[in-house]
């Protein structure tokens, strides 16, 4: 990411001015962006538009770091066996952006973007995976009519494999095994790639690295998603730092008006031995009642482009927190219970 950074944008670029980000979002090359790029990125987002039509969905626009997300993954595509990019990952890409910045969006987008630069391919295999089965789920939605459309294109030239990081560990072996020809293409799509990335005592490899491993061998591919890359030990930093093409962390988005802000009202003890818990909910509630009711009054009739807002309206939100969901006086009760 800093390589391209340095090298493909223009060192005095503010990306965080809105001018700046208003042209980026307009395509505008005036600011240093190659041209011939820009172009390939407005030609995925044509394509992915017209995806979302055929399936009666609305277009989708990009925000500026949406483009350069992809705007630098064509810069590698065309440039990966250059002297330059020779010290950088060759077959994987990650992306390290903030929940809410619109990941998937990027990963649809990065299908297209993949096939474009491995035309002619006689049979292509998506394979997407992350630990969590609901977001299993989620991707299965979203991606199944995606395949299915693209299979229309392309002739049914392509298989869709989706399952969680463990269960695909647990696949026999000849699921791994790939033909030693370009005509054959693997593309593997990880999102959430963190959780799987952590080590045991037992185990010096994480149940994600063991799949990586076994997945992205030679004509694959390898994409990772994933709101959280830090606090890796040193191998997979220096690892990813040479993959991760797009950094747009927590930070950054929030730095951007995204994200929610908070505040905690701890209810002491003090307050629960004097009897005033009634009147310290009653307090919070008040708040939350107040918040609420600048929400309902909020008008954003005259602003043309909600997306390009500078404060987003979010329903206000209320949480009790607590350490445990246990009565502590019930503790052991059951095992006693069990015992007489």
């Amino acid at each position: 990411y800093q390589h391209i950074r340095k090298h493909f944008l223009k060192e005095t670029i503010d990306l965080f001015d809105k001018s700046t980000q208003e042209k980026i979002e307009a395509f505008d090359a005036s600011i240093g962006l190659d041209e011939k790029i820009l172009d390939a990125v407005k030609k995925y987002l044509k394509a992915y538009n017209t995806y979302l039509e055929a399936q009666k969905q609305n277009k989708v626009t990009l925000r500026y770091y949406q483009i350069l997300a992809i705007y630098f993954t064509e810069v590698f595509f065309r440039n990966r066996d250059s002297k330059e990019f020779e010290d950088f990952a060759k077959s994987a890409l990650a992306y390290w952006m903030a929940t809410g910045s619109g990941k998937t969006m990027i990963m649809h987008i990065n299908v297209f973007q993949f096939i474009e630069h491995n035309k002619g391919f006689k049979d292509l295999e998506i394979i997407i995976t992350t630990p969590g089965v609901n977001l299993i789920h989620q991707h299965e939605r979203e991606v199944t009519p995606l395949v299915e459309y693209l299979n229309k294109i392309h002739r049914n030239k392509i298989r869709f494999t989706i399952d969680t990081t463990s269960a695909l560990l647990n696949k026999a072996d000849d699921f791994f095994d790939f033909p030693d020809n370009k005509k054959y293409q693997r593309l593997i799509l990880v999102d959430e790639a963190h959780i799987g990335l952590g080590t045991s005592q037992k185990d010096d490899e994480g149940e994600f690295l063991k799949l990586r491993r076994r997945l992205n061998i030679k004509h694959s591919f390898l994409f990772e998603y994933s709101a959280t890359f830090h606090n890796l030990d040193s191998k997979l930093e220096n690892e990813y730092s040479k993959s991760i093409i797009y950094d747009y962390n927590y930070n950054l988005f929030y730095r951007d008006g995204y994200g929610k802000d908070f505040y905690f009202e701890k209810i002491n003890a003090d307050v629960l031995l004097n009897g005033s818990l009634d009147d310290n909910l009653a307090l919070n509630l008040k708040v939350i009642e107040e918040k609420l009711d600048v929400f309902n009054k909020l008008d954003y009739s005259d602003i043309k482009d909600l997306f390009s807002a500078t404060t987003f309206p979010d329903r206000p939100l209320i949480a009790f927190m607590g350490n445990t969901v246990n009565d502590k006086r019930d503790e052991g009760k059951k095992a006693e219970a069990d015992k007489a």
